[in-house]
């Protein structure tokens, strides 16, 4: 309709109205654009804020995920260093075998910490998002970043090393009957058992040496969770702040 009423005014040459009806047009085109551009930069506003909340309960998960881990070796490193007792005083009371085999079952493995990273990841690779960082958040976020990851490859490393020389290998070490496992609930599993005297296993420095490599890796473990904990705990005061 507006292009059929610009043609009758060329036809008729009217150029004021023709002139007015451009105005009109170029207006509108205006307009157009501003309305969009404002709903553009007020969506990518709400993305940016929605993705530093996300940031948020993401660092807060790790936070509840590092301090059940440290609960769990709170729990599971005395008792292996109970074990660490009995062999080096050479200890042979009943008592003193169930001590051995209770931390002899723990040291068939260090499990790891598992990191929650995507809303790191997304924070510092999102261009969008980007663009809205002050260079001061964005090197702090690019920081986090860095260190999740480089603790998450350290947590890793841990976890296998003890595999490069399981503790079932040894000799030393039998099977016992089938029992409800305690960490996985309808899955029966083996407990290892002591198949020599325990005054002939507490001259085993190999025997030994399994049990003091599941304690240095538990406290290493240990060490990166309380770093974790620390960059969380920073994160999360920042975000509230910034």
């Amino acid at each position: 309709m507006l292009l059929r009423r610009v043609m009758g005014h060329v036809k008729d040459q009217n150029w004021l109205a023709v002139g007015i009806d451009f105005l009109i047009v170029v207006s509108g085109v205006f307009i157009g654009l501003q309305v969009s551009e404002w709903n553009d930069n007020r969506n990518s506003r709400e993305a940016y804020q929605l993705a530093r909340e996300r940031l948020v309960a993401e660092s807060e998960a790790n936070l509840d995920a590092v301090d059940a881990f440290l609960a769990g070796k709170e729990t599971t490193l005395p008792l292996v260093r109970s074990s660490i007792d009995v062999l080096r005083r050479c200890a042979a009371a009943p008592e003193d075998l169930v001590r051995f085999e209770a931390g002899l079952n723990i040291i068939r493995g260090t499990p790891t910490l598992r990191l929650r990273h995507s809303a790191i990841e997304s924070l510092t690779s999102n261009e969008a998002f980007l663009a809205q960082q002050s260079e001061t958040e964005r090197n702090r976020l690019d920081e986090l970043r860095r260190r999740l990851t480089q603790a998450q490859d350290t947590l890793n490393w841990l976890e296998t090393w003890p595999f490069d020389s399981p503790i079932e290998d040894h000799p030393a070490i039998g099977f016992g009957d089938l029992t409800q496992s305690e960490n996985m609930p309808g899955i029966a599993d083996r407990r290892l058992t002591l198949s020599v005297p325990l005054a002939e296993a507490c001259q085993d420095q190999r025997l030994a040496k399994h049990f003091y490599l599941w304690e240095r890796v538990a406290l290493f473990q240990s060490i990166r969770a309380g770093q974790v904990k620390t960059w969380m705990e920073a994160n999360i005061s920042m975000m509230s702040t910034g």
